[in-house]
């Protein structure tokens, strides 16, 4: 019914469609995210399979105009389950409100969701764009649209825009609303941008900074974010860079006054091509906070969607059971949870090896480490979060359709294992994650 009255509306209008999108489904187990077999509340075995649709279709109405809207359908829903939000459980402190473009983290029984609508409209020399539209950058260290079949949140901006381009060079200024809570009243969220990206046919390089301003309940917070990236192609060589700085003030709606935020964080990617062989070599740089108990935050957190493994800065760690499962808790209980979604807080490095073993099958091997960037005094000495390694196989018969195997060992470091001494148990159990992927892409 959905794609038939697409389709009505592109005859109705005379326009041309065009499909971009993705089907995912994914299969997940994990023994145990508990990092623990002697607490009480240890989680053993646990597993997750889910749907995800995502469907964006362009209306080119004419050679000047266009709307583009973007429906999942199956959100995240579990097999053999009702459609639901993805829950993400909240392990610091809200700098920033966005809640009206954020997953919801209640239960939904809509299996089709509208998350983004936008028109665009060319002039001679400049664009304008308005509309709920996808928030991304560089290699989507803090903004990332969220649409790689692995993504499981993404930026969304209501944001207004006008770009033009000079010579090689292509520039956007922004106006954006993030919240609004009356329609009298001036408090709410909003914010603006200017962009500026050189491209060539090797490389490209640009500036993004963003402006965010909150009001409610006679507090103000601002917070200002620059941010640097820059990739290359040259012959075998891919490279990747980008380094980003937010600085911010101002009172907390929650109540927190005097706040300063000054915090700085970097990734990077190199791959090196060889015939049949890939050697790949990443890291990230998120500084911490030292002290916590202070209004002073430098603790630089990535987005959630900027995946480096399947364990570590992926999966919540360590998770528990929860006393009264509910469909609202989902079984689990968050409270001794270190690390969760992002990286955050953290050095870490990550070689990889990628061969293509026969025709249209290829495997990878790859191991990350990682430690704390700084930590309290008194946790000085645990800031090793371990090592993971992942292997996988890739199967791509066609350039729209692939499956796709990962098995994943976390040794849990210092960081988990001396961290939780409130709680009864250990917290040193390896990790053991398996994962089976199908995409089928337009």
């Amino acid at each position: 019914m959905l794609l038939n009255y697409l389709l009505f509306l592109s005859s109705a209008q005379a326009s041309q469609v065009i499909w971009d999108g993705h089907y995912r489904t994914r299969a997940q187990l994990f023994n145990s995210l508990s990092l623990s077999d002697t607490n009480s509340l240890a989680e053993g075995l646990s597993t997750e399979d889910t749907h995800r649709f995502r469907l964006q279709p362009t209306w080119a109405i004419d050679h000047q105009t266009k709307i583009t809207t973007q429906i999942d359908i199956l959100p995240f829903t579990n097999w053999g389950m009702d459609s639901v939000h993805y829950a993400t459980p909240s392990l610091s402190e809200d700098l920033f409100t966005d809640s009206a473009l954020r997953h919801q983290t209640l239960q939904s029984n809509n299996p089709l969701l509208v998350q983004r609508l936008w028109a665009e409209h060319q002039l001679e020399h400049l664009w304008i764009s308005f509309g709920r539209m996808p928030h991304h950058w560089g290699s989507g260290m803090i903004f990332h649209s969220g649409n790689d079949p692995l993504s499981e949140f993404g930026n969304s901006v209501d944001r207004f825009a006008i770009s033009t381009t000079v010579e090689d060079v292509y520039i956007q200024a922004s106006a954006d609303r993030y919240e609004k809570i009356l329609m009298n009243d001036s408090d709410g969220a909003f914010g603006g941008s200017l962009m500026f990206l050189y491209q060539n046919e090797s490389a490209q390089g640009g500036l993004y900074t963003l402006l965010q301003k909150e009001k409610a309940d006679e507090a103000t917070f601002s917070l200002f974010t620059i941010d640097l990236q820059g990739s290359t192609q040259t012959g075998p060589l891919n490279a990747e860079i980008e380094v980003a700085y937010q600085f911010g003030k101002g009172d907390l709606s929650g109540g927190v006054d005097d706040v300063r935020v000054s915090s700085v964080g970097a990734y990077f990617n190199l791959d090196y091509q060889i015939d049949r062989y890939k050697i790949g070599l990443g890291g990230a740089l998120a500084q911490g906070d030292k002290e916590r108990n202070d209004t002073k935050y430098t603790r630089f957190t990535f987005n959630q969607d900027l995946n480096v493994g399947m364990l570590l800065f992926e999966e919540p760690l360590p998770t528990l059971q929860a006393i009264s499962p509910s469909a609202q808790n989902e079984g689990r209980d968050y409270s001794a949870v270190r690390t969760g979604y992002s990286v955050s807080n953290a050095l870490l490095i990550k070689p990889t090896f990628t061969a293509t073993l026969v025709d249209d099958l290829d495997g990878s091997l790859s191991v990350l480490a990682a430690r704390a960037f700084n930590l309290p005094e008194d946790e000085g000495s645990n800031r090793n979060y371990g090592v993971e390694i992942d292997a996988s196989l890739k199967w791509i018969p066609t350039p729209h359709f692939n499956l796709s195997g990962t098995v994943a060992y976390l040794l849990p470091g210092t960081y988990y294992k001396n961290s939780n001494s409130a709680l009864d148990g250990t917290f040193n159990k390896n990790v053991l994650g398996m994962q089976l992927l199908g995409v089928a892409s337009f």
